[in-house]
């Protein structure tokens, strides 16, 4: 998809990819998938949503808090309404703190 410029296609089946490799324990191959991503749109909040999803299940729940974090900034500052409504769903279901639930860099570590 990427090759033929279909960005939005390969966006889609890259990001399904990823969740299926997540889901199916190879974090690695997830991890790939999101990265190759990356290079297309690296501002995708459904993308860094993933990437923090992997953190999360590695169990890297600093990693995928600090991202949140910086995330749920760059969607309020863009205006982007639905991903600031995505990032504190994804907060919630993985138990850290909403973006922006203080000003410190901990504003999302694990409840």
């Amino acid at each position: 998809f990427l090759d033929s410029g279909d960005v939005s296609a390969a966006r889609a089946a890259l990001l399904a990819i990823a969740r299926a490799d997540r889901e199916a324990g190879r974090l690695d191959a997830a991890l790939d998938a999101c990265l190759l991503l990356i290079t297309v749109d690296p501002s995708d909040p459904a993308l860094q949503l993933e990437i923090a999803a992997n953190q999360m299940t590695r169990g890297w729940s600093h990693l995928a808090g600090e991202k949140l974090r910086l995330l749920g900034r760059l969607a309020k500052l863009e205006g982007d309404d639905p991903a600031v409504a995505a990032i504190a769903a994804f907060a919630a279901e993985h138990g850290l703190d909403p973006p922006g639930a203080d000003s410190g860099p901990e504003s999302v570590a694990p409840a």
